[in-house]
C-alpha cells in the first residue's frame, strides 16, 4: 500500500523529542495535521540505572546551541527502536548514528528559522508539554530525577520543547505554503500529459525452480522433469496456488506465485517477458528455461493501456509537486541558517560496520 507522504514526517520530526522525552506526531488528518502531541514512557536505561552522566559532553555546535552525546544516544535509540536488530545493537551503528545527528542538526537550524520568521510558541503549550511528562513519570519529582541524571536543569527542558514546538510549527506553515493551487495542477497534467500514461498490463502467477546458471546438463533435465511434473498436475486441475506455495523458490510462492500487475519492462529476461505477454487470461504456459531456471507461468486479468483523466491524478500529483516544493524551500532555508549558524560537530562517526 502507498503511503501518504505526510505520514513521514513522523520519521523525520518525531524521535528530535527523545531529547526532552516526548515524541510529537504527525498525524495525518486531511487537510490538515494535528499537532496532537503524546507522551512515550520515561527510558529506563536512564532512569533507572542512573547510568547517564550529569555533564554530558558537547558533540556538536549549532550556533549557540549545543548538541551533546546524550541527545545524540537518545535520537538514534528512538530512530531504531522498532527495527528488527538480529542481535546487534542498532545504536552503535555508524549509518544510525551519522543520520541521528543530521537530524538533530536540522531541527536546531530549523528553530532558528522558525525565530527568524517571528514564530512564537505559547507558555501554555510549553507547559501542557511538561505536565504530560509528569503525568507520564508519575509526579514532577520523578522527572526532576531524571531530568538530573541528563544534566537537565527544568528551565532548560522547557528551552528544549519550545526548540522542537518551534521547528514542527515552522514545518507545517512550509508545508502549507508549498501546496499547488488547482490551475498549476491542471497546467503541470497537461504539459506532462504522456508521463501519466499507463501501460498495458496482465496479472501474472509465476512458478520458478531455480537452477545455478554453471550446472551440468543433467542438473537442469533433473529439474525440467519436475516442473513437467508440476504442468501437468496444473493442467489436470490442480490449484496453481498450492502448487506453487509447496514448490517455487522465489519470494512469491507465499503468494501462491502471484506477482500481481506487471508491465512490459518489469520481468526479466526478455524470454520470460515475451512468453508472459503472448499468454491469453487463464492460459498456462510451458516449461521457460532461463538464466535463472525453469518457469511455469499462468496469466490473469488483462488491463489495456490509458491515460487517466486529471481529476483520477490530482491527488497524487498534489502530494508529489507539494512534497518537492516544500523539500527545495527546506534546502534553501537550511543552506541560509547555516551559513547564520555555523556547525561545528567534534566526534568522527566511523564509517566501519
Amino acid at each position: 500500500m502507498r503511503q501518504n507522504w505526510k505520514i513521514r514526517l513522523q520519521k523525520l520530526w518525531s524521535f528530535f523529542f527523545s531529547c526532552c522525552l516526548i515524541s510529537l506526531v504527525l498525524l495525518n488528518c486531511s487537510p490538515a495535521f494535528s499537532d496532537e502531541i503524546k507522551v512515550l514512557p520515561p527510558q529506563a536505561s536512564a532512569a533507572a540505572t542512573g547510568t547517564v552522566p550529569l555533564n554530558p559532553a558537547v558533540i556538536a555546535r549549532v550556533g549557540a546551541a549545543v548538541i551533546t552525546d546524550m541527545d545524540l544516544q537518545e535520537a538514534v535509540s528512538k530512530k531504531v527502536q522498532n527495527m528488527y536488530s538480529h542481535g546487534q545493537d542498532l545504536t552503535q551503528k555508524p549509518a544510525y548514528r551519522r543520520e541521528a545527528l543530521d537530524e538533530l542538526i536540522e531541527a536546531q537550524l530549523i528553530y532558528y528559522a522558525a525565530l527568524k520568521e517571528g514564530l512564537q510558541i505559547s507558555e501554555a503549550a510549553v507547559t501542557g508539554v511538561v505536565a504530560q511528562n509528569v503525568q507520564s513519570m508519575g509526579s514532577e519529582q520523578a522527572l526532576q530525577e531524571v531530568l538530573k541524571l541528563r544534566g537537565l536543569s527544568m528551565e532548560a527542558f522547557k528551552e528544549k520543547i519550545k526548540t522542537y514546538l518551534s521547528a514542527n510549527e515552522f514545518l507545517i506553515k512550509l508545508l502549507k505554503k508549498s501546496a499547488y493551487l488547482e490551475e498549476e495542477l491542471v497546467t503541470y497534467y497537461e504539459k506532462h500529459r504522456e508521463s501519466f500514461r499507463r501501460p498495458a498490463s496482465v496479472r501474472m502467477q509465476s512458478i520458478l525452480l531455480k537452477v545455478d546458471p554453471s550446472a551440468m546438463e543433467d542438473a537442469w533435465q533433473k529439474k525440467r522433469e519436475k516442473a513437467e511434473e508440476l504442468l501437468k498436475k496444473i493442467q489436470s486441475g490442480e490449484d496453481f496456488f498450492m502448487i506453487a506455495y509447496n514448490n517455487s523458490d522465489d519470494p512469491y510462492r507465499v503468494k501462491g506465485g502471484d506477482l500481481g500487475f506487471i508491465h512490459k519492462g518489469m520481468l526479466t529476461p526478455e524470454e520470460l517477458e515475451t512468453a508472459a505477454f503472448a499468454l491469453e487470461p487463464g492460459q498456462l504456459s510451458g516449461v521457460i528455461r532461463t538464466i535463472h531456471g525453469l518457469h511455469i507461468l499462468k496469466a490473469g486479468e488483462k488491463r489495456p493501456g490509458e491515460l487517466p483523466e486529471f481529476e483520477k491524478v490530482k491527488d497524487d500529483l498534489a502530494q508529489k509537486l507539494q512534497k518537492q516544493r516544500f523539500d527545495e524551500k527546506k534546502a534553501e532555508i537550511l543552506k541560509r541558517m547555516k551559513d547564520e549558524h555555523p556547525v561545528t560537530i567534534m566526534i568522527t562517526i566511523d564509517d566501519k560496520p
